[in-house]
């Protein structure tokens, strides 16, 4: 078309405009002309095509299904010939060609075959053979021919000439003049066959399908399989009837998603069922039918799967009574009607089922759900306009795990047989659906009839009896132990689950029992394979005690064959092993050291593990790990390198291990005592871990695949344990939605995420995120040019409470009119811990009217954020109803700016040992759930924001130990607050500074090892230009220049204090908070600001004391041990850079010395005497000991002070002034020395 363009171009510029009608048209023409030949050229290439499946159809005996006319302007151009195995060609026929330029016939190719000597068919070009460089003749029929063995010729045109190519395109040869040329001449056909005549006359014959012996219909489909029936109308000895399914239309027997066959007719009808389909899926299927030595294929056709629906109806059971819809209480005086038994729903989102309604208005009737215990959670009224039936969908309520409904009795008035009979009852629970990536949902029928009222023994099928047993459910069907081993069951909450396997279906010598929903398990095998035989029983005592899952419980309950539906079992495969694992749902309990000391070449026996050098091929890690450090449940998880395998040697008395476990590839989580052969250990109280070394991970049991191991092994084993296993496996979904300005237009590249995972928007602003069911709120990273907005609460409203049935989750972000600012203010608040009103009214009177005068102070914008423990729950106070008070207290109007919240070890969901914290369906662990009472106040946990050249980052690194304790608790991040930390970060440039708020200092976490993930917090922060840590928990300050990698650490003193008890924290620091002032990425100064009177100038830095001052009140009194001549001075904020003189009368006498942080609690007497070297503020002590009457041995009433300096006076008398400069040049001055028992600022 460019060439085109150029002779257009060159003959208008010559020629005059009277020319120009006869010129446009000759060129209309020509263009025409070039359009028709280009599209008889697609069509030559086509039919080459097509010839090429033609005649390999007929070296395969295939046939045609299916033959449509193709028409261009109500004209016959073509056919579209569809085969029943080789799939659909399209072929022209019959053109006219196009004129030559001159107007006569050019001298196009004329492309045809022709059969040779050989029997086979080759290509012709005006009736000569078409040859390839060597000479040899270019074959027609071409079969799979992956390696490019035969040529296939294709044709085009360009500037007028017919081009062929023999090698894909690559090369071109001139053949000559264009016009149109076809190979097809004529297409006939009849009920037998289809006849092909060539331009060379050529003639084809192919058959048509021929009418089978077999008639088959899609009779029904679930969401995993569809269910054909047939009849067979004449049986012959090689009769098979098979079913090809594919996802895709165009398909044949050569390329199919899978297929299904039956040969076996025990009369004249017959089923076949195709399982392990996905649900929510369209198929396409055709019926190969072989008789008499012929086959014979169908039209393909469709189905598709259901989309997560499950008939429950045989669960429901009916009693004469009525139901109440508010209370859930039924009753047996109305015989009018039915309510159904209490049915296990848990597991759906939504029900569908048939309902009857009354013309009752008020009526007090209905369904209803309850949860676990059977407490009545909701329901709703059946009153209608009628008593006919009507469908009813209706959502699942959270924590529901049991439904029931009514139905009209045939003893009432009302009761129409044709539209009340019980048969008209149904019900569908819908299930959500679950992504697990790496999983392969294997099918498992709820069908009664394929299960067994029997245990499985080791002779497997041979061994089912039906009927032989009453607590076991045995499925009858075995499947292939996948090649990598792991499996998954998920099954209703009062259900485990149980395997046996070995080598075949009646060789099932090893046991692997009981585990419950959720679990995984590595089944035992060889690289042969093998087979496995599924068993479930029911148990009311869920969850079971740990290590006891090898008994059978006086808890065990029967089981019928309605269990198999009532459970709704599900198996997953990982078919082949890899080596990625998520460990985001755990949490670290040891990372075994790589001192190879620490190490045997040796394995664990019963009598515990051999000496070091007896193994070759076993590594043992030399520790013996107690029960107690598995946090939750009897499941542990190991980590190992790629190429070693674990196992572990578990027993109750100390220095036995009777309870052989192995071998695990990694990642593998197994609960103690499932097998193999495993014993009634009882409750476990220690165990070892042993590893191995392998060439394949595809092994079981055996030690024919061992390798030598070695220590020089133990790094690249790098073992790590894991426990807290979840019993609610967490189910993966996608959240999507759109980031916007005020102004409409799309806000790009916006960090949005849910805690877990991070994402950006894109141009359009629009994002597409990761979720599951642990996700609680969606949010964005606040960027450093938008405003922080709030909500109706005044709190910053950067969030919105996840719901995964809500099609979109949109933000709207406000641009700041002068964009991102240059400088900013940070106030850092730790520690409001309010535990009532009192509390809250110290808070309302005292900080937040100063916090807001002093915001208001600044020239520039001011922020917010706690430092954890905003309210004080224990194990004996429930504080939680404290928070929405205090989310209101924080608001930005009490506040006088947007105030952002860190979670602390008092602010979780209340729990006790009388109360214990369970994990549930919107938390796969408990320590998630610790956190949800405080989510659904204040928001998301982990999160960022961003003001000016700086990114703030707000974490959660408390881990709970104990369900029942509050107190049991440790510094630390799971592994998927530290994935989540480290997306967030992938986002922000090196160039800015980066502050952590946590409420724990991390100077208290392992710097030296990654056990808590600490450390690897820590190294993510260092790598930016500069990095700060505000923490708090410990009611002192403390500052740490240098604490990790030239990371700054602040520990705040508490907003309350001493639990405000007083003005003061414990270390001497007046309540308060921290005041940091920011330009571009750089803190340019820092102080506290105390609240109280007395205490509330920001000049109000230091205070001074004698050293031989004598604190304290009518409960106790101490003295310091110091000369007169002795100064003490604490300096709440000072660090190894301030510079403390001392001036006497005037004049410079020298620097105070630091004073090393030393705490005691010396033997009381009249008075307490303090050692010298002690740091601690022994006034604040001695007002809340001594005066308050706390306790003299609470050690953070007695903390050290990491603050304290001294200095000894040349004239003891003398009048004094101290000048302390900070490490920014700001001094603050005072000559007041606060005697020991004048307690006026503390109380």
């Amino acid at each position: 078309m460019r060439r085109l363009f150029i002779i257009i171009t060159a003959i208008l510029s010559a020629v005059s405009c009277a020319n120009l009608d006869e010129i446009w048209e000759e060129l209309r023409d020509h263009e025409e002309r070039i359009e028709k030949l280009e599209t008889e050229c697609v069509r030559l290439n086509r039919n080459i095509e097509a010839i090429q499946i033609i005649l390999e159809a007929l070296k395969e005996n295939d046939y045609i299904t299916d033959i449509v006319k193709i028409m261009e302007d109500e004209v016959e151009v073509g056919y579209s010939i569809t085969f029943a195995k080789s799939g659909t060609i399209t072929i022209y026929h019959g053109a006219d060609g196009a004129d030559g330029a001159d107007g006569t016939d050019g001298a196009a190719p004329k492309i045809g075959i022709r059969k040779a000597a050989d029997g086979e068919y080759y290509w012709t070009s005006n009736d000569e053979w078409l040859t390839d460089e060597s000479g040899a003749k270019i074959p027609a029929a071409v079969p799979n021919d992956p390696d490019g063995k035969y040529i296939t010729p294709s044709f085009r045109i360009a500037d007028g000439e017919w081009y062929i190519s023999y090698d894909g395109g690559n090369t071109w040869q001139e053949l000559g003049k264009t016009e149109g040329s076809q190979i097809f001449k004529d297409v006939t056909y009849d009920e037998d066959y289809v006849y092909l005549t060539l331009n060379d006359g050529t003639n084809l014959s192919i058959p048509r399908a021929h009418s089978s012996n077999v008639t088959l219909s899609l009779e029904s489909t679930t969401d995993y399989s569809a269910t054909f029936t047939g009849s067979v109308l004449k049986k012959t000895v090689d009769l098979m009837v098979t079913v090809y399914y594919s996802t895709t239309e165009n398909f044949s027997i050569y390329n199919y998603t899978g297929k299904e066959s039956v040969n076996q007719f025990d009369g004249d009808k017959f089923t076949l069922t195709i399982n392990g389909l996905q649900n929510g899926t369209k198929y396409y299927y055709f019926t190969e039918v072989i008789s008499d030595g012929r086959t014979s294929y169908s039209q393909i056709a469709s189905f598709e799967t259901g989309q997560g629906s499950i008939n429950i109806t045989d669960l429901f059971s009916w009693t004469v009574g009525t139901c109440t819809f508010a209370t859930g209480k039924t009753s047996s005086s109305d015989t009018n009607w039915k309510y159904s038994n209490a049915v296990n729903i848990s597991g759906f989102t939504q029900l569908r089922f048939s309902h009857i309604q009354t013309v009752t208005t008020n009526t007090t009737l209905g369904y209803c759900f309850y949860d676990k215990d059977m407490n009545h959670i909701s329901g709703q009224s059946n009153a209608g306009a009628s008593y006919i039936p009507v469908e009813k969908t209706v959502d699942v309520p959270s924590g529901a795990v049991y439904f029931r409904c009514m139905w009209i009795n045939t003893t009432s008035a009302n009761y129409v047989e044709s539209a009340h009979d019980l048969s008209s009852f149904y019900c569908y629970g819908i299930e959500e659906t679950v992504d697990l990536p790496g999983w392969t949902l294997q099918n498992v029928s709820y069908d009664p009839d394929l299960w067994a009222n029997s245990t499985v023994r080791k002779n497997g099928l041979a061994s089912i009896s039906d009927g032989s047993s009453k607590g076991r459910l045995a499925y009858t069907i075995p499947f292939d132990i996948p090649k990598s081993g792991r499996v998954m069951v998920t099954c209703g909450p009062e259900y485990e689950w149980a395997f046996r396997n070995g080598a075949g279906e009646n060789d099932t010598d090893e046991n692997q029992y009981w585990l419950s929903n959720g679990d995984e398990l590595q089944i035992a095998h060889s690289a042969a394979g093998g087979k496995m035989i599924l068993i479930i029983r029911k148990n009311s005592n869920v969850p079971r005690t740990p290590f006891q899952y090898s008994q059978d419980p006086a808890s065990q309950q029967n089981i019928t064959k309605q269990d198999a539906l009532a459970s709704r079992i599900k198996l997953y495969f990982k078919e082949t092993y890899t080596h990625e694992f998520d460990t985001s749902e755990w949490l670290l309990a040891d990372t075994p050291s790589t001192d190879p000391a620490q190490w045997l070449r040796a394995t664990v026996t019963e009598n515990g593990p051999g000496t070091d050098g007896s193994k070759t091929d076993r590594l043992t890690y030399n520790y013996v790990y107690d029960a107690s450090v598995l946090t939750q449940k009897d499941v542990i998880m190991v980590t190992c390198g790629e190429g070693y395998q674990w196992g572990v040697r578990s027993g109750t008395t100390p220095g036995t291990f009777q309870q052989n476990q192995y071998w695990y590839n990694s990642g593998t989580p197994i609960r103690f005592c499932q097998g193999p052969n495993p014993i009634s250990i009882g409750t476990a109280s220690q165990f070892m871990i042993v590893f191995r070394k392998v060439a394949s991970h595809d092994v079981g049991f055996g030690d024919n695949d061992d390798l030598t191991i070695t220590k020089d092994d133990i790094p690249h084993i790098n073992a790590k344990v894991y426990t807290s296993y979840s019993s609610n496996p967490v189910k993966k979904y996608s959240a999507s939605g759109k980031l916007t300005y005020s102004d409409g237009s799309p806000a790009s590249g916006i960090s949005v995420s849910d805690g877990f995972n991070v994402t950006q928007t894109d141009a359009y602003g629009n994002y597409t995120l990761t979720t599951s069911d642990d996700t609680y709120h969606i949010f964005y990273s606040v960027p450093e040019d938008c405003e922080v907005v709030t909500n109706d609460y005044g709190q910053p409203a950067f969030f919105a409470r996840y719901d995964k049935k809500k099609a979109s989750h949109d933000f709207t972000l406000t641009r700041r009119p002068g964009g991102k600012e240059t400088s900013f203010s940070l106030f850092c608040l730790a520690d409001p811990q309010c535990a009532n009103s009192s509390n809250r009214n110290r808070l309302v009177n005292e900080t937040l009217p100063d916090l807001r005068a002093h915001a208001a102070s600044k020239s520039g914008s001011c922020y917010g954020v706690t430092l954890g423990d905003v309210a004080y729950s224990s194990n004996s106070q429930n504080a939680v109803p404290q928070m929405p008070y205090l989310r209101d207290h924080f608001s930005v109007t009490n506040s006088g700016m947007p105030v952002f919240q860190v979670m602390g070890n008092h602010d979780n969901t209340f729990f006790s040992a009388s109360s214990p914290l369970q994990d549930d369906e919107t938390s796969s662990t408990y320590n998630l759930k610790a956190q949800r009472a405080f989510e659904d106040v204040f928001g998301p946990i982990d999160y960022s924001w961003n003001r000016g050249d700086v990114h703030i980052v707000c974490m959660r690194n408390i881990q709970y130990k104990s369900q029942t304790s509050q107190s049991n608790y440790v510094i630390g991040f799971t592994d998927s607050q530290l994935e989540w930390l480290r997306q967030d970060l992938s986002f922000v440039p090196k160039d800015k500074m980066v502050v952590l708020c946590v409420h724990i200092p991390m100077s208290e976490g392992n710097l030296n090892g990654s056990t808590d993930n600490v450390k690897k917090v820590l190294d993510l922060i260092s790598e930016y230009k500069e990095a700060h840590v505000m923490a708090g928990h410990r009611h002192y300050a403390r500052n740490t220049p240098d604490m990790y990698k030239g990371i700054y650490e602040h520990t705040h003193a508490a907003v309350c204090g001493a639990w405000w008890a007083s003005n003061l924290n414990p270390d001497g620091t007046p309540n308060g908070y921290a005041v940091y002032e920011i330009e571009g990425s750089t803190m340019k100064n820092w102080y506290h600001k105390g609240v109280n009177t007395g205490m509330n100038s920001t000049d109000y830095q230091l205070r001074l004391h004698r050293g031989n001052m004598v604190t304290g009140g009518a409960k106790e009194t101490f003295a310091h041990q110091h000369e007169g001549d002795v100064l003490l001075a604490n300096i709440f904020n000072a660090d190894s850079e301030w510079e403390i003189k001392v001036y006497e009368n005037g004049i410079y006498s020298g620097n105070m010395e630091y004073m090393s942080a030393k705490s005691y609690i010396p033997a009381k007497g009249t008075p307490t005497y303090i050692p010298l070297d002690s740091s601690q503020d022994w006034w604040a002590i001695g007002y809340h000991v001594g005066v308050k009457g706390n306790s003299r041995t609470n050690e953070h009433i007695m903390c050290a002070t990491y603050h304290m300096y001294s200095y000894t006076l040349k004239d003891k008398n003398a009048s004094v002034r101290v000048e302390a400069t900070d490490r920014f040049g700001r001094t603050y001055s005072t000559s007041e020395i606060t005697d020991g028992q004048d307690y006026t600022l503390a109380n």
